[in-house]
């Protein structure tokens, strides 16, 4: 296998199609999904949509977003920090670079491990790729310290 440059796209990469059902079936049944912020699975379902597969994903998806428990839970924020920052601040020493995937994912992991599951686990966060398209489809979603309301698309918004 040949060694790329960090920016540089490996044109004998396998289909997307390929990755992403290795991937699904990696995940298995029983999977919770946690990012560091909201975009990557934005980014997952629109490969996904662009790659013609069927959205396997569940309505309404729900994950957990490490970047903003960790905001609420260490610095008392709701202010987006770098994934770097927030391991520099739990003392995770900086073995692999930053800005790859896997290393990112696994700084995470790292991440979402050392804060309290009996407060994060709750707090799930929603995914708006697929905003509701009926009141049928509207999400409310209770906690223990609020609610969550996702209303349907309007057309005049």
């Amino acid at each position: 296998m040949t060694r790329l440059s960090p920016g540089v796209l490996n044109s004998e990469g396998r289909d997307f199609a390929e990755v992403f059902r290795d991937f699904a079936e990696w995940c298995g049944e029983d999977v919770e999904y946690c990012t560091w912020g909201s975009m990557d699975l934005t980014q997952l379902q629109l490969n996904i949509r662009y790659h013609g597969i069927a959205n396997p994903y569940p309505y309404p998806f729900l994950y957990y977003d490490v970047q903003k428990l960790y905001g609420l839970f260490v610095e008392d924020s709701k202010a987006q920090m770098s994934l770097e920052h927030a391991a520099q601040r739990m003392g995770i020493a900086e073995e692999k670079s930053f800005h790859r995937a896997i290393n990112d994912a696994e700084y995470t992991a790292r991440i979402l491990a050392m804060l309290d599951a009996d407060f994060w686990k709750e707090l799930v966060s929603v995914d708006y790729f697929r905003p509701p398209l009926s009141r049928e489809e509207e999400i409310r979603l209770k906690f223990r310290r609020y609610d969550k309301f996702v209303s349907m698309v309007f057309p005049d918004r």
